[in-house]
């Protein structure tokens, strides 16, 4: 009996851990790929925040790459222009993250440390939009970030 019992236990935390690691399923317009093709410009701007900034063509897609840990993303601001197609490899190095950012319906898999996931969008419409972990309360401890898309 509680050979029987252990197991059951067993098999409850693999499901629950399979959900925690794979329930996240990718948004229909995002597209997960392996490798990321240009690395950004990064500066430090006058408030401290890390900025990253891509001097490609209009007809390149501008790429990304964001690191995540708790509880903030570096960079923690990026900038681009209306009608950019818009590549972002996430890089979790510590803790259990994802990258969200709602007005492009874009979303990483929530990942692992040392794991990482590749979105695309195209930045259609300008402003300023938060991008924000969605794990837990790791967005309202500051685990966000700003894309700012301009004309």
């Amino acid at each position: 009996m509680k050979a029987l019992l252990g197991i059951i236990i067993l098999v409850i935390l693999a499901g629950g851990y399979y959900v925690l690691t794979q329930g996240n399923p990718q948004p229909e317009n995002t597209r997960a790929d392996e490798a990321s093709t240009a690395a950004p410009a990064e500066s430090e701007n006058t408030a401290g925040e890390t900025t990253a900034e891509t001097s490609a063509a209009p007809s390149e897609i501008k790429s990304f790459t964001v690191e995540g840990k708790s509880y903030s993303f570096s960079p923690s601001v990026m900038r681009v222009k209306k009608g950019d197609t818009v590549r972002i490899t996430f890089k979790n190095t510590g803790g259990f993250h994802d990258f969200t950012l709602n007005e492009f319906n874009a979303q990483t898999k929530r990942i692992n440390t040392g794991q990482e996931n590749t979105i695309e969008f195209v930045a259609d419409k300008a402003g300023t939009f938060e991008y924000y972990c969605s794990v837990g309360n790791h967005r309202q401890l500051g685990m966000t970030g700003t894309l700012t898309v301009t004309e």
